[in-house]
């Protein structure tokens, strides 16, 4: 089984250099990394976002206002 593509971003200034194309489908999973949230659907900590710059930048930023991301 092959792994998905992934990159790791540290925030939300790092998406716009990205080729979202390279993603297969129309959605990419955006999800937190972090050793201090376990369980990180529980908290809202896995999304699917459409391939769009400006939704995931949001996204990123409101994780990181709700204290999800570090």
């Amino acid at each position: 089984i092959r792994a998905p593509r992934h990159v790791v971003v540290e925030d939300e200034d790092d998406i716009a250099a990205l080729d979202l194309d390279a993603f297969e489908g129309p959605q990419v999973v955006l999800k937190v990394i972090s050793h201090t949230v376990l369980h990180k659907s529980d908290v809202g900590g896995v999304r699917f976002l459409d391939k769009d710059v400006e939704v995931i930048e949001a996204t990123i930023r409101q994780l990181r206002e709700d204290r999800l991301a570090s």
